[in-house]
């Protein structure tokens, strides 16, 4: 049944540091002029974090337009973030182009609470059905991190204390080469939080706390003038006060990216990640129970330049997810992808077209596409823009094998369109977007 949920036209108003073109990776997975696609994208930059004195991922998020967020409390506690009123169980989030989504949970969503600032470079939000770039989870749209890389040889250390006997303290250093660059940077968090439920009718009215400590690795490295490889490797470990209960955590991230030139027409890149995330929830009324989430994903993604103005893209990608808990024991599944694209610019006019095959484990096919326009009218500043896509979101683990599960579940699907305009002020340094969806 087709569902007219959301008829509000979006105002966002965003300021430009320059009159260069702002650059997207997310739409299509190659770097795109963002006046360039159809799409509704949103950017956040390292410097606007820094400016607007964000403190968490939920602050950044909360800046885009059409994303609302609610917490479960303090620092540390559960966030929902609902893109277009769609949950995060139906949104893709990702670390430089990768799925870092838990299947211990049991709608198999990321845990933005494992997501640090510290060595975030920008943060794109990709709007809408995009099933036929990212297959399952990207229902209601994608929220890829981009993570930090020197631009210069530099060293910093920030010292940040607040309410409720909160203390920061993070450490960065970058150098930088002709051929390469490293970065290593840590965190240490602490805070005694709040009371989320300050009732008489609570168990446990104490507050509720929040630390953790975390470092990360970036580097790259140009080994010929046609081979590239770049990685991050990063680790977390914290715990959470609750009332009746605490959590203790860890987290454990690495991604290697190899892009190689083979002609000046064609560009290769294999992406391999893992990433494991651990918990270990202690309750006064239900005792302890642990839960481990790993998902591991290669991709194979070729690009081949015809001209200037057309390239065709796609390749191959497996996903790999297991979980093991207390109550579900070991559980595993994958997802096998196929996936083509062709965007070109003619006349002044930008169209993109995808089509995408995925092959769960047990819920068999699924064919997704995606089909958008972006007309900039230069003269005035002006850019039209629309997008019409489909999605789906195979079943979770927790779906198919926990006590409440059913292995004969098929995917959900969804169909959606956006319709937009963007004007930009250059004397005012920025522009306002429209948007109906």
């Amino acid at each position: 049944m087709r569902k007219f949920l959301l008829t509000t036209l979006l105002i966002a108003a965003t300021a430009q540091a320059s009159e260069l073109p702002e650059i997207t990776v997310t739409a299509t997975r190659v770097l795109v002029p963002i006046e360039h696609v159809g799409d509704d994208v949103q950017i956040i930059t390292k410097e606007e974090i820094e400016k607007y004195g964000f403190t968490n991922i939920s602050d950044v998020l909360k800046h885009f337009a059409g994303i609302n967020i609610t917490n479960n409390g303090g620092p540390g506690k559960y966030t929902s973030v609902f893109i277009m009123g769609l949950p995060l169980k139906h949104i893709l989030v990702l670390i430089n182009g990768v799925p870092i989504n838990n299947p211990s949970l049991p709608d198999n969503s990321a845990d933005l609470r494992f997501i640090d600032l510290n060595n975030v470079e920008r943060i794109e939000v990709l709007k809408g059905s995009q099933g036929a770039i990212y297959g399952s989870e990207a229902i209601g749209g994608v929220i890829n991190i981009i993570t930090r890389k020197p631009k210069k040889t530099e060293f910093s250390i920030n010292l940040e204390a607040g309410k409720y006997s909160t203390f920061k303290e993070s450490i960065y250093g970058g150098l930088k080469s002709k051929n390469g660059y490293l970065s290593i940077s840590s965190e240490n968090f602490k805070t005694n939080g709040f009371d989320a439920k300050n009732s008489k009718y609570t168990h446990d009215t104490d507050n509720d706390g929040y630390r953790y400590k975390t470092g990360s690795i970036n580097y790259g490295i140009k080994l010929s003038p046609t081979l590239k490889i770049s990685g991050v490797f990063n680790l977390k470990g914290g715990s959470n006060d609750y009332d009746d209960g605490k959590e203790n955590y860890d987290r454990y991230f690495a991604y290697i990216n190899v892009e190689k030139n083979i002609s000046e027409s064609l560009l290769t890149k294999l992406k391999l990640s893992n990433n494991k995330e651990e918990r270990t929830d202690i309750n006064s009324l239900w005792g302890t129970s642990e839960y481990t989430g790993i998902t591991r994903y290669i991709s194979f993604e070729p690009t081949y330049f015809l001209s200037e103005n057309f390239f065709i893209s796609g390749g191959a990608s497996y996903r790999y997810m297991k979980s093991n808990d207390t109550y579900s024991g070991k559980n595993s599944s994958y997802i096998k992808s196929l996936f083509v694209q062709a965007h070109s610019d003619y006349y002044g006019i930008h169209l993109t077209g995808a089509g995408r095959v995925d092959k769960h484990k047990t819920s068999g096919s699924k064919f997704t596409y995606k089909f958008s326009v972006a007309y900039p009218i230069e003269k005035t500043r002006t850019t039209l823009k629309g997008q019409y896509g489909t999605g789906f979101k195979s079943p979770s683990l927790y779906q198919l094998y926990s006590a409440f599960g059913n292995r004969d579940l098929i995917p959900g699907k969804s169909e959606g369109w956006i319709l937009g305009i963007n004007q930009s002020f250059p004397v005012m340094k920025g522009s306002i977007e429209l948007n109906y969806f």
